[in-house]
């Protein structure tokens, strides 16, 4: 199949548009604010994803881009509070999808709970970057999506990282 088609069976258009709704820093992480509540978070991400439909996007994608710096394997508390977060703003007749900077286990374990239709990740190649070298398992992450039964979800796969090198 084209991946034109793939894509206009997703989100009924050849070239869709993917707005980022980030996710304010999450618990656990060196930028997190202890006084920002899981309410409130819920609330300031409530407000840029209405504005992004009204700007007429094809879709979302969640992401804790202030997570900074990144990691390699999500921590149990941040797992469970963006899981709760796509939950709670998910939309209910639009795709929608997951991306959590750099864990792409995270990424496809919040997707399969909040029923995402994708997630974006760097799932192959050997990197160097500020966080050292980086050897994404794609393999692990093919057969994760297998057992939890998550086929569903669609895996974006960045070809290279924007800031590594190969």
């Amino acid at each position: 199949m084209k991946m034109s088609q793939l894509m206009k069976d997703l989100f009924g258009v050849n070239k869709p548009v993917i707005a980022m709704a980030h996710v304010p820093a999450l618990p656990g992480t060196p930028r997190h604010d202890p006084t920002m509540t899981v309410s409130r978070m819920i609330e300031t991400v409530a407000a840029d994803v209405e504005k992004l439909w009204a700007a007429g996007v094809d879709a979302i994608m969640f992401c804790n881009e202030d997570d900074r710096p990144y990691t390699f394997q999500a921590g149990p508390e941040a797992i469970a509070v963006m899981t709760r977060i796509v939950t709670e703003l998910r939309p209910k007749d639009r795709p929608f999808g997951v991306d959590y900077l750099w864990d792409p286990i995270a990424a496809l374990s919040i997707a399969a709970a909040t029923g995402a239709s994708f997630i974006r990740e760097v799932v192959t190649g050997v990197y160097e970057s500020d966080m050292g070298l980086w050897s994404p398992d794609g393999a692990a992450l093919f057969r994760l999506r297998r057992r939890i039964g998550a086929d569903q979800v669609r895996i974006f796969a960045n070809i290279t990282p924007e800031f590594a090198s190969a």
